[in-house]
């Protein structure tokens, strides 16, 4: 009897550990809070020098009701909502019949520069962020001709980033990234200036 009873002792001392423990290699995904929308409400490592709330496409004249994407105005931390956009430039020249034209194309990086309280800040550049630039493998164009303010006055300004393929982001959860926000795999600029109803595009860039 006594012999029996100690391996009872033995199997409980064995066995009760083990009750309740997960497999080793797999995560619990019920205790995984992640949700695409949610990246949304979070604060962008791009937009940290800035104010910025999302917003609806309807109020600017676009339109887009894909829940992987997203819309946010951009303002200065001085609370100046109308903000000149610089772009990067590229140049080309293209022969006409009578004379030689001069195209200029806008690109990253770009920065915002506030006319009421002088600042200026960088807003987006490929090589540093989005999908691309976390990872450090961007191949997207960049200006190299000099700087260039895009619009004539200050505008309005709105950043459109998008988080297609949600499988890829709940890999990066897996794996422990903290600022999945970070890593928006599309990012478009446009502005609105005074007295227009409609958004006008700044540039588009693939950043996956």
């Amino acid at each position: 009897m006594a012999f029996v009873a100690a391996l009872k002792i033995i199997a409980k001392l064995i066995i009760c550990p083990l009750v309740g423990r997960k497999p080793q290699g797999r995560i619990d995904r019920s205790s995984m809070e992640f949700d695409i929308k949610s990246l949304k409400s979070k604060q962008l490592k791009m937009l940290s020098e800035f104010e910025a709330s999302e917003c609806s496409y309807e109020s600017v004249g676009l339109n887009n009701d894909e829940d992987c994407f997203c819309l946010k105005n951009v303002r200065c931390k001085c609370g100046n909502d109308h903000l000149n956009v610089i772009t990067t430039i590229t140049k080309e020249t293209k022969k006409g019949l009578f004379k030689t034209k001069e195209i200029i194309n806008h690109l990253a990086p770009l920065h915002l520069e506030c006319p009421e309280c002088k600042t200026g800040n960088l807003l987006f550049d490929p090589q540093v962020h989005g999908w691309d630039g976390e990872n450090g493998d961007s191949a997207s164009l960049t200006g190299e001709d000099g700087e260039l303010i895009f619009n004539d006055s200050p505008a309005k300004v709105y950043v459109e980033l998008s988080y297609q393929g949600e499988e890829n982001y709940e890999e990066l959860a897996e794996d422990g990234i903290s600022n999945i926000q970070d890593y928006f795999d599309t990012f478009n600029l446009y502005v609105l200036p005074k007295g227009a109803t409609k958004a006008v595009e700044v540039v588009s860039y693939e950043c996956a």
